[in-house]
């Protein structure tokens, strides 16, 4: 049993290991794109608003992608803290072990999927409990 649990927890190291160097480097080819190109570049193709606009776009594509990256590496980095705590593959909510599985899908998540579930339900939840709130107050003239 602890062979196959060290087994797991090799394979599943290995694996965040691969994801993290795969996230490092599409951020650093975003950064390296950006300054290759730098906004002079962009600038001296603005022809109309229609260029400012596709412009202002591409460069929201990139922040988001870039912004992405940098949470993913985040939250691996956080995962790999607890595969060295021994808390890697185990719930934060309640304790369970995370199905291998869920864990090759997603292999920084910290919860098993029905407390995943249960979290998701439970912010939906409040969301519409605010939009409700919020609709039936009265508006000001």
């Amino acid at each position: 049993m602890a062979t196959s649990m060290k087994g797991r927890q090799e394979r599943l190291k290995k694996m965040l290991l691969e994801k993290n160097r795969e996230f490092e480097a599409h951020l650093k080819q975003e950064l390296g794109k950006r300054m290759k190109e730098g906004t002079t570049f962009f600038a001296s193709t603005i022809r109309d608003e229609g260029d400012l606009g596709y412009f202002g776009f591409e460069q929201e594509i990139s922040r988001r992608q870039m912004i992405s990256c940098t949470e993913k590496l985040k939250r691996i980095a956080a995962a790999l803290e607890r595969l060295q705590d021994s808390t890697y593959g185990v719930c934060e909510e309640c304790g369970g072990q995370i199905g291998e599985k869920r864990l090759l899908a997603m292999p920084f998540t910290a919860y098993c999927l029905e407390c995943q579930q249960a979290l998701e339900d439970e912010e939906l939840s409040e969301k519409i409990r605010a939009w409700t709130e919020e609709g039936d107050q009265p508006r000001e003239v």
